[in-house]
């Protein structure tokens, strides 16, 4: 009788082979984990590296073109300019026209509509009274909080609302950052 030859793997090929597929499986276990580590802290610092500075931008840029400012609680006392605070929510301007009278604005952080976010609010040229609604939105998003304080080094004894003013714009992770505006 003639042996016919066998075809297959020994058990030691076998053995080899789901080993190697075992520690190629767990490697690319661990680079997945990595790979959503990584993205997470990316997200997560996507405030502190993109919106916050653009924001600050835009605020510091807005708050340039005021004569004075007034720190409140929050939006509507800012808007009807009653009990100016050290450190709130929102911040009236005063801004020089070209005709050399003033036009106040709002910057708020405030919920408008179920949207929280900052916005802006200014006079109406003709009667000088705010809108019910926004002019616009500066920013929302992954923004949670937006604190304008004056900078206790810088205070006036004569006048407590002057002086250099700290806004410090927190994100969804507890992320922040803090940026100084002056008047002109």
């Amino acid at each position: 009788m003639k042996k016919l030859p066998q075809s297959g793997f020994t058990l030691i090929e076998l053995t080899l082979v789901l080993g190697i597929s075992v520690m190629i499986a767990s490697t690319l276990i661990g680079l997945f984990k990595a790979h959503v580590q990584m993205m997470t802290k990316s997200l997560q610092n996507n405030f502190v590296a993109e919106d916050a500075p653009f924001i600050g931008l835009l605020l510091t840029r807005t708050m340039a073109n005021a004569e004075d400012f007034r720190i409140y609680a929050s939006g509507s006392n800012a808007r009807s300019n009653t009990a100016p605070v050290l450190s709130g929510s929102a911040v009236r301007l005063w801004m020089r026209q070209p005709n050399s009278t003033f036009r106040q604005a709002v910057i708020s952080y405030e919920t408008v509509s179920g949207h929280a976010g900052i916005y802006f609010w200014l006079t109406d040229l003709a009667n000088g009274t705010f809108a019910t609604l926004p002019n616009w939105e500066l920013a929302g998003g992954s923004l949670t909080a937006a604190l304008f304080q004056f900078d206790s080094t810088t205070l006036s004894p004569a006048d407590p609302h002057q002086g250099v003013l700290l806004v410090k714009l927190t994100g969804s992770y507890n992320d922040w950052y803090k940026f100084a505006a002056e008047k002109k």
